[in-house]
């Protein structure tokens, strides 16, 4: 069929991620030690190129006003090569809250949508045509509140404990992830993207217990 030219639907190749000696996956790529001062030679790649497809969707949002302006938008693989290879990003349209990445290849992604105050995210499969357009949906950012005891009879002061938050995964960060106790312990860290994240407080001691949600739950979990 006839486009117009510069569509986002007009088919585009592009080459896939390759590790040396041509693998897809780290479990069969090798590793090349380098000494100081020495030259390198004879690392070739045969690459070939993919016909990638179109994925487009639109971003409703959360709170008012929130797709006007201000969002990025995120599709990055996923697995083992994420922190690795690059993410593609796209503009979404202020007035209409569209956007459409190009050329994408068959695999596994997640799609991450940011604003100052909200958060999408979802996991999306690529195939070999198009999927369907995806509606993903703003939400708030959530806020990590807590509270620090120390056991015993010391009379140790909470005031001002850093606590840290920490990603375990490719969370985006998106403002400070670190808070200061109150005089009574407790502390709030605002717009925390979803995710796993590890929890450290500052001080002298030791964790001796946890309870999230009124469960116990391990300092090493």
């Amino acid at each position: 069929p006839l486009m117009d030219r510069g569509s986002p639907d007009i088919p585009m190749q592009r080459y896939p991620p390759l590790l040396y000696p041509g693998s897809a996956t780290l479990e069969n790529a090798r590793r090349m030690p380098v000494l100081p001062g020495a030259n390198m030679s004879g690392i070739d790649f045969q690459m070939t190129p993919l016909r990638g497809v179109t994925v487009r969707g639109r971003i409703h949002g959360g709170m008012p006003d929130a797709v006007q302006g201000g969002i990025g938008i995120n599709l990055r693989p996923s697995g083992e090569l994420s922190s690795i290879v690059p993410q593609d990003g796209a503009r979404v349209d202020p007035q209409s809250g569209t956007f459409h990445f190009s050329a994408v290849l068959p695999g596994s992604y997640e799609l991450v949508a940011t604003t100052p105050g909200a958060y999408a995210r979802m996991s999306l499969s690529v195939g070999a045509t198009p999927p369907d357009p995806i509606d993903l949906n703003l939400a708030p950012l959530p806020t990590v509140s807590g509270s620090v005891r120390v056991d015993g009879d010391a009379k140790t002061s909470l005031s001002h404990r850093e606590i840290n938050l920490n990603p375990l995964e490719n969370q985006q960060l998106l403002g400070p992830t670190n808070a200061q106790t109150k005089e009574d312990g407790s502390f709030n860290i605002a717009k925390v993207p979803p995710g796993r994240w590890s929890l450290f407080i500052n001080g002298d001691g030791y964790i001796k217990s946890m309870r999230l949600n009124d469960q116990d739950v391990s300092p090493d979990s």
